[in-house]
């Protein structure tokens, strides 16, 4: 009997394929979320440094001091929404990338699935085809032992 071959074997690699090129993108997705987590993390604690000093320099500050000190907390205030935003946008990516990865898994499954049921089949066949075999065997051996001819 010929060999196993699974005439679905070209799709399944490809889906193979495409699956874990999604998997890639989603895990460069979630590096950029966790760095853009950190950046902003960053900026917050920079921030709360910048007010702890602000908070030192009350009783000797100008005004002057006080207005610089407020345009530089608006300046990271708005550095971390920015921030914010981009999280936002990448979570909604991460998201959908997601669903891709979950659907070509689906996809890749079944057709290897498929495939297992086909090489259960094709093992199944192949017994059936090698008791035959033996069965001929045996009974052409009982044959010849009637007969009175020896081999």
């Amino acid at each position: 009997m010929k060999k196993f071959s699974f005439p679905l074997e070209r799709v399944l690699n490809y889906k193979e394929q495409v699956e874990n090129n999604l998997k890639s993108e989603h895990a460069q997705i979630m590096k950029n979320i966790v760095d853009r987590e950190h950046e902003k993390e960053a900026l917050e604690e920079q921030f709360c440094v910048v007010a702890e000093k602000r908070e030192q320099d009350t009783k000797s500050c100008r005004a002057s001091s006080f207005l610089l000190y407020d345009m530089y907390f608006q300046g990271i205030l708005t550095q971390v929404e920015k921030k914010e935003h981009e999280l936002d946008g990448l979570r909604r990516k991460e998201e959908r990338k997601r669903q891709e990865v979950v659907h070509a898994r689906m996809e890749t499954a079944s057709i290897e699935k498929l495939k297992e049921k086909k090489h259960q089949e094709y093992d199944r066949e192949a017994q059936k085809v090698q008791e035959r075999q033996v069965e001929e065997f045996v009974s052409n051996q009982s044959s010849v032992s009637h007969t009175g001819w020896a081999l």
